[in-house]
């Protein structure tokens, strides 16, 4: 990975300094460090954010205001530095260079995160997620999601936890049953600073509410995941996050959508519009449109890629056609698969 070390450096430094001021003083902290973000910022998606954010933050009444002050005053400072600079410069910037670079010169399409639904697997051999994330960061890859249940085996989480702990550049987000929130999640948190959790909460309650203190308690990067909210019912949506403000649950996950619109301005426009005139301090985030939204601003041809049991990948591409790969990840290099199944279509 090509990154500029020195202006990494300073761009933590002050990532964390401004994560510290807003501690101080939420309302002076959060302009300044938002002015940060505009200075330092070099994507075009980093650029379009934080012009969004400088926009919504004239409104001092703004619930972003309370939203981000919430976050920041709840988690843990390294865990958030971390995953910020992960995620915001190595994967929006470094890695989606990266991306764009192989893909004008080698002609395929390369997806900026992988989606592995373990719910969906029979069984799990450490070696497909160990050698796909190996292999990816290889390609600008430095996100990827897990979808795990609890019938997930205490022996299978040990091995996926050890594997995150050894990637420290790459940012996990970790989608669970109530269930698999326990004291040995809690210590990888904070020893690989890389994960992010949303919690079920299509579950037991009595279990998710369990699930959430814990990692309050302990000043986790969390939020909440449900299967079964419709993503573009609005009036859901707000019910949802005016309870989800009330238990502290900063972001709210929706995951029905699994074939989102590839052809829309802003991807779901009733996420859109709450986004765009906030009344909770509760983020709605459409994981898989919100994938696609991103995928549009560093790719030409965006796409979804699942990660298969068998180490094959599955792609949703954007002319909503899905395309599974012939070759295994166990006999095939990543690169390789990806040339295969995702070629560009406009040259």
């Amino acid at each position: 990975m090509m990154i500029n070390k020195t202006a990494y450096v300073m761009i933590r430094a002050a990532v964390n300094k401004g994560i510290v001021d807003i501690k101080e003083n939420p309302e002076r902290g959060i302009r300044n460090l938002v002015d940060l973000g505009v200075q330092f910022a070099k994507g075009r998606f980093q650029q379009d954010f934080f012009d969004m954010a400088q926009n919504e933050l004239l409104n001092t009444d703004s619930a972003y205001y309370r939203l981000i002050a919430d976050v920041i005053g709840n988690t843990d400072t390294a865990l958030l530095t971390n995953i910020g600079m992960n995620v915001g410069y190595i994967s929006w910037n470094a890695g989606a260079n990266m991306i764009r670079k192989i893909e004008k010169s080698e002609k395929f399409n390369i997806p900026w995160t992988i989606v592995f639904d373990l719910a969906k697997w029979q069984q799990f051999d450490i070696n497909i997620p160990g050698k796909i994330i190996s292999e990816s960061k290889e390609l600008g890859i430095f996100c990827h999601i897990f979808f795990i249940n609890r019938y997930f085996s205490p022996v299978d989480m040990d091995q996926l936890l050890n594997l995150i702990a050894k990637e420290k550049c790459v940012t996990f987000f970790l989608m669970l049953d109530p269930a698999q929130v326990n004291e040995k999640l809690i210590r990888t948190i904070h020893k690989s600073k890389n994960i992010f959790t949303a919690v079920d909460c299509d579950q037991d309650v009595a279990s998710f509410n369990q699930a959430i203190a814990l990692l309050k308690k302990n000043n986790c990067f969390f939020g909440s995941l449900s299967h079964q909210l419709d993503p573009e019912d609005e009036d859901a949506i707000l019910a949802a996050s005016c309870q989800a403000e009330a238990s502290g649950i900063p972001f709210l996950f929706m995951a029905q959508n699994t074939n989102p619109v590839f052809d829309s301005a802003h991807g779901n426009e009733a996420v859109y519009h709450i986004r765009k005139n906030m009344r909770h301090a509760v983020l709605p985030i459409d994981l898989y449109d919100d994938i696609i939204r991103l995928d549009r601003i560093i790719s030409s041809e965006p796409c979804i890629v699942h990660a298969n049991e068998d180490g094959t990948i599955t792609a949703l591409r954007h002319d909503n056609s899905h395309q599974k790969s012939e070759q295994s990840i166990l006999s095939s290099p990543l690169k390789e698969m990806f040339r295969s199944l995702l070629a560009k279509q406009k040259g």
